[in-house]
């Protein structure tokens, strides 16, 4: 069974433009239009990290290792890439690689 976290849901349900499974099933990484990525425990429907892009996000992608994120976010004329780096640490949110 999935868990929603309804607050959640309906505030950004028709906002998220992309999501990907780990390869194991146990996260789920989605984008949205709201310029964030989140990081989400998969069936407790969590969500463990956000990360502001700062651009709309079109799509995002998981490394099967679960340590970087990439997406592709902006305008769709000049989209851009952002490559984020997964720590698992406790409340902690995502970081753009520099």
């Amino acid at each position: 069974m999935i868990v929603i976290d309804e607050d959640y849901y309906d505030a950004c349900w028709l906002q998220v433009t992309s999501c990907v499974w780990s390869t194991d099933g146990e996260l789920v990484v989605s984008g949205s239009v709201d310029c964030t990525i989140r990081v989400w425990r998969a069936l407790a429907g969590i969500a463990l990290a956000v990360c502001d892009t700062g651009l709309p996000v079109q799509r995002v992608l998981l490394a099967d290792n679960k340590q970087t994120i990439v997406a592709l976010g902006g305008d769709v004329m000049e989209p851009k890439l952002v490559m984020l780096n997964v720590t698992r640490t406790r409340h902690a949110d995502l970081q753009p690689k520099r």
